[in-house]
């Protein structure tokens, strides 16, 4: 079992054995969300603590977010912290992945399909 928990903008994820801080992907509320995502190509994932797909891909992100340093930023909103950037995203399922280019959408991707979103960025980056 995962749970995540946010100390000042780093989530930490608690397994039975560990935790690690998420030092590749910065937390986003509505007041940075555009100014955030408008340079570059960004990935915003957006899940809920209570979310069991959620927890799987988690790790998987903070491992492209590794790779992809200096290519792609990679980002996370708490629906429940967030409500109202979720509602404006029209964030209906947990996880929902968006990806992002200069501040316009590419692509919206609606669970742990990371493959997809592999596939996504890799036509992004080239």
């Amino acid at each position: 079992m995962i749970t995540l928990f946010l100390v000042d903008n780093f989530a930490y994820y608690i397994t039975a054995f560990n935790y690690f801080p998420s030092i590749t992907m910065q937390h986003l509320t509505q007041s940075d969300f555009n100014t955030t995502i408008a340079h570059g190509i960004a990935v915003v994932d957006f899940f809920a603590v209570r979310c069991g797909p959620c927890k799987f891909i988690a790790p998987h992100l903070e491992e492209l977010a590794t790779k992809l340093t200096g290519k792609v930023n990679f980002y996370k909103v708490d629906v429940d912290e967030e409500q109202g950037l979720a509602a404006s995203q029209e964030i209906t399922a947990m996880p929902t992945m968006k990806v992002f280019k200069d501040g316009s959408l590419v692509e919206t991707i609606v669970g742990a399909d990371l493959q997809k979103l592999v596939n996504v960025i890799g036509g992004l980056v080239g």
